[in-house]
């Protein structure tokens, strides 16, 4: 392989490194196949760290650093530890996001979503705690999660705390964004949500007026 040639197949690799890996998880990755970073990694932006250090190692790490991926430098594939996604995430960005190791991104426009269909359920065009708490009010819900009170109380309460503390992550700067971990358990409880409002009933609170005037 000569040197060009081999330093294409470098920034092919790099580029594909920065893309699925915040910094401080590349570093990481670096170093645990014995390649140290080069560069100022306050200042350089992750791709040219990742180039650097590759080109930066001896013949030997390299060929065994190409020969761990598996994919001839071609593509970079990060192992998830989530596939089963609600139907209303499987082929949505959700899903692009989740193939593409962008956590905080699949977390965001899951919660997104989450909201547009009580929206879209309630007939609401409130945003927010006023559309939550409105669609699953537990006297006057226009969305029935659960026939107990207390029951939907907790749901209620289920859908403000997840989908306002996750709809935004915390930073798109590198260094602050959730780990995957994290992420697959807020993807598993936005897929809880999902399907609460697969079973969700709208009360037809017309019929309920006209029942009551009638029993007066």
């Amino acid at each position: 392989m000569t040197d060009k040639v081999l330093e294409i197949q470098l920034r092919n690799i790099s580029r594909n490194l920065s893309r699925q890996f915040t910094l401080l998880e590349l570093l990481k990755f670096l170093k645990n196949r014995g390649i140290f970073p080069v560069g100022n990694i306050t200042n350089t932006p992750k791709e040219k760290i990742a180039f650097l250090s590759l080109k930066g190692a001896n013949k030997t790490t390299i060929d065994k650093f190409i020969a761990s991926l598996n994919l001839d430098g071609k593509e970079v594939k990060k192992e998830s530890r989530y596939t089963n996604l609600h139907n209303e995430f499987l082929g949505t960005k959700v899903d692009k996001f989740i193939q593409s190791g962008h956590w905080d991104e699949a977390v965001r426009v899951a919660n997104v979503r989450i909201v547009n269909r009580v929206k879209k359920l309630s007939g609401l065009n409130e945003d927010g705690v006023s559309l939550v708490q409105k669609a699953f009010s537990p006297k006057n819900p226009i969305l029935q999660l659960s026939k107990i009170p207390d029951e939907q109380v907790g749901l209620m309460h289920l859908f403000i705390g997840a989908v306002f503390a996750f709809r935004n992550p915390p930073s798109h700067d590198d260094e602050n964004k959730w780990p995957e971990e994290e992420c697959v358990s807020k993807l598993h409880l936005a897929n809880y949500l999902m399907a609460v409002l697969d079973k969700a009933e709208k009360v037809d609170h017309i019929y309920e007026v006209k029942l009551q005037l009638a029993n007066v």
